[in-house]
């Protein structure tokens, strides 16, 4: 439902509305989402699922209602396309309230059916119920069923930047090729990136995220010495690992390239050479 509603959000966000997505002059839109994830998602777990939160109903009815005063809710009831432009704020306010619906007052159940009915959300008893074929639900088109699929981004073209948007340039450390990468190097290195890449994404913003192998360096001598290999067979062996096990757990690049290709060769040769020709560098003997 998040990735549905994203991509529709990113196609109708415009104009000056109380959620600029895309835009740095104001922070409601990701205020709101953090708020919805952090605090409304996980209360609404433990509400319908791990009851293992005797402060879920609190939250939930405090989230609801601050959803309610700040008129947050009504903005997703509009006629028209006005209201398309919250459909992935929308999604998520449904997807944590629905559960506790019973607990809720009227005018948020009401925007709640409201909601459902404008965007075509199932409610969870509903899809929960998928696996059975109730007419409902298969006339929503919904299902369960045990899968290894994982959820990939479309539209891969080119990511430049958008003016009158937020453009976001994301990157991380480079991981060295001399070894394989464990979780202390994916933690430490691209997955905060990735984490924040998914937020910027999802909140609208025009965002890429870059990283790669860094393929320069002793470590990779050393390493092509011990192994009995040229520095280029250790390249091109160690990058295949770290681009599948960065795949494997789901790290969303945008580019995950190489210091060696001839295009980055020449861009810092480019810069050295500027560097050098400008003065700005010297010589020097150090021990290692």
């Amino acid at each position: 439902m998040d990735f549905i509603a994203t991509q529709k959000n990113r196609a109708n966000a415009q104009g000056s509305t109380l959620f600029l997505q895309g835009r740095s002059s104001t922070l409601s839109f990701d205020e709101w989402v953090g708020v919805l994830n952090r605090r409304l998602r996980p209360a609404s777990t433990s509400f319908a699922i791990t009851k293992d939160n005797p402060d879920a109903k609190d939250i939930i009815k405090a989230v609801a209602k601050a959803l309610e005063d700040q008129k947050i809710l009504d903005l997703f009831t509009e006629e028209g396309d006005a209201g398309n432009r919250f459909a992935y704020l929308a999604s998520l306010v449904y997807t944590f309230l629905e559960p506790a619906v019973k607990i809720l007052n009227k005018r948020v159940q009401s925007s709640l059916t409201t909601m459902a009915a404008k965007y075509g959300f199932i409610n969870l008893s509903g899809f929960g119920k998928a696996s059975a074929a109730g007419a409902a639900v298969k006339k929503a088109g919904a299902s369960i069923s045990a899968s290894n699929a994982k959820i990939v981004r479309i539209g891969r073209e080119p990511i430049l930047p958008v003016e009158g948007k937020r453009n976001i340039l994301i990157t991380s450390a480079l991981p060295y090729v001399n070894n394989v990468p464990h979780l202390g190097n994916i933690i430490g290195c691209v997955l905060s990136a990735d984490v924040y890449a998914r937020f910027a994404r999802l909140a609208g913003h025009n965002a890429v995220y870059i990283c790669g192998t860094d393929e320069y360096g002793t470590a990779t001598e050393t390493k092509a010495r011990q192994a009995g290999k040229t520095c280029q067979e250790i390249c091109d062996e160690y990058h295949a690992k770290h681009a599948e096990i960065y795949e494997w757990f789901d790290c969303d690049f945008d580019k995950f390239g190489r210091t060696t290709t001839p295009q980055q060769t020449e861009i810092c040769h480019d810069i050295f050479n500027h560097l050098k020709d400008s003065g700005n560098t010297y010589d020097e003997i150090i021990e290692q």
